[in-house]
């Protein structure tokens, strides 16, 4: 059977049933699947005109095996007057897959048997279904997986999904949350909270939330949790409210440590802050103390040196005084020449003895070792008393006001030494480690005890000590009756080497 054998027919049936500019894919087959009718949506859709389609076999248009598998059976089913539904896919070279709702309409009127076959394009909303079908199924894996509380609820507050994690925080399953009011779950306070929530979402057309709440745990006790919803609308109004609750109890534990941390901390910085206060007032009074007796050490030293000068110079003057009277006077003046100059050479040994005590002038024209062993050459002529000198890194020069404090220290030590100790021999070291000098002055003598020192003997102790400390160092005497005394002292090199006074070599 051909189309033209039955033009009256589809004239006066077939355009009434199908509209030809209708948007669905429309067309007509025979009882052998040749096509005798095709809508415009059909022809574009394939991409064929009207005449390579009219009077062809369906296999031949749409392929045998996609005929044969995906219409025959349905197409057959309508022949034989049953109406037959069902959805297929089909792809073209010009067209990406596509999926179609098809109907099948069974047409028997005049001995003519055929089917009219209608197709609609359910492309997008297939796509919707399959988007909606995959976001379900994550939906369904995070609901199972998720280490927080996912709650979905209706714009009245009853849960109706709920992941599993709820079974761990509060011992409810989450079968049995679904249905019920999400009062269950949350304290009559942060219930509160959501109800207030609720509202506002359904009078406004509101977004994200935030806040903290609180979830009855397993035991009754009331969890913190930090609480993130969103509500869903559609057309306008509240449909859903997706709820996401995080346990954060390690996190306020924490929080509540690191501010008890931080009291205990601002405590131990206040007591550090008192300690170091008390430090300074503590350093600014020993400075004022060892200020004053440097000054009085000073006032000593000039004491001492007025009376030398009173006593010995003045004597000295005062004899010369005596002879110039004589030389002025007598005819014999070479007995008082003679007289007068042996005084005069004797005066002039004392203000050289006396030069070197106040400044070692050795130093001006050696280094400490070499003025050291002057000074201990001159001792021993002295006092008859051997000094048994060990010394390391002393070549190298060190600052002057470092050389002149362990000179001092030094002699006033070996003074108190021939004063006290009735010894024959004394030990002194001078050693140089890295930025420090250690000296060292040992005698087996008396000894004496150092918490009953006489105040003539605390002088020159409490000088030698004012002295290491004026320069950054420290002394330490140790003496018992009997057992002799070392006393140890350890001063700092610090600073720029200090820069020495040139001067004429002086004579001794």
């Amino acid at each position: 059977m051909v189309a033209g054998d039955n033009s009256g027919f589809f004239d006066s049936q077939m355009y009434r049933k199908a509209m030809t500019d209708s948007g669905d894919l429309i067309a007509v087959m025979d009882e052998r699947y040749a096509y005798l009718f095709v809508s415009k949506a059909f022809m574009h859709y394939l991409g064929l005109r009207k005449a390579n389609i009219m009077g062809h076999a369906a296999p031949e248009i749409l392929g045998e095996e996609l005929f044969k598998k995906e219409l025959k059976p349905y197409i057959d089913k309508s022949l034989l007057g049953r109406r037959t539904t069902f959805q297929m896919s089909l792809h073209t070279s010009r067209l990406d897959d596509r999926f179609f709702h098809l109907i099948c309409y069974p047409v028997v009127e005049k001995g003519v048997r055929a089917v009219v076959v209608v197709a609609r394009d359910i492309t997008r909303l297939k796509r919707r279904e399959q988007a909606l079908q995959w976001y379900q199924q994550i939906f369904r894996i995070v609901l199972e997986k998720a280490a927080d509380i996912l709650l979905l609820m209706d714009p009245d507050g009853i849960i109706t999904s709920c992941s599993r994690y709820v079974d761990r925080q509060t011992g409810l399953s989450s079968n049995s949350v679904i249905g019920q009011s999400v009062r269950r779950l949350f304290s009559p306070e942060s219930y509160e909270k959501v109800v207030g929530h609720l509202e506002d979402w359904k009078r406004h057309y509101a977004r994200y939330q935030s806040w903290e709440a609180e979830v009855i745990g397993r035991s009754g006790e009331k969890v913190p949790f930090e609480v993130h919803s969103t509500p869903v609308y559609e057309q306008g109004k509240l449909k859903w409210v997706v709820v996401i609750a995080r346990n954060i109890l390690k996190r306020k534990t924490l929080e509540e440590e690191l501010k008890k941390r931080r009291g205990e901390f601002e405590l131990q910085l206040e007591e550090i802050t008192r300690q170091s206060k008390e430090s300074l007032q503590k350093m600014q009074e020993e400075f004022r103390n060892l200020s004053s007796k440097i000054l009085e050490d000073q006032e000593r030293e000039r004491n001492a040196i007025g009376r030398e000068l009173h006593d010995e110079l003045g004597g000295y003057l005062t004899i010369l005084g005596i002879y110039l009277g004589k030389l002025s006077k007598e005819p014999d003046k070479s007995k008082w020449l003679e007289q007068f100059t042996q005084t005069m050479d004797e005066m002039v040994q004392y203000v050289r003895s006396l030069s070197h005590a106040l400044y070692p002038a050795m130093l001006e024209r050696g280094d400490l070792q070499a003025a050291l062993e002057n000074y201990f050459g001159s001792y021993q002529r002295r006092t008859g008393i051997k000094v048994h000198f060990t010394h390391k890194g002393l070549p190298e020069r060190l600052p002057l006001h470092i050389e002149v404090a362990a000179y001092r220290i030094i002699q006033e030590a070996l003074t108190n030494v021939a004063k006290h100790a009735g010894v024959e021999d004394v030990k002194v070291a001078v050693m140089r480690l890295k930025n420090v000098i250690k000296l060292s002055i040992e005698d087996k003598g008396r000894g004496f005890d150092v918490t009953k020192v006489s105040t003539k003997e605390a002088y020159g102790i409490s000088g030698m000590k004012n002295r290491a400390l004026f320069v950054g160092g420290n002394l330490l005497v140790t003496s018992a009756p009997g057992q002799g005394t070392v006393i140890a002292c350890t001063l700092p090199i610090v600073g720029i080497q200090e820069l020495r006074p040139s001067s004429l070599p002086l004579k001794e």
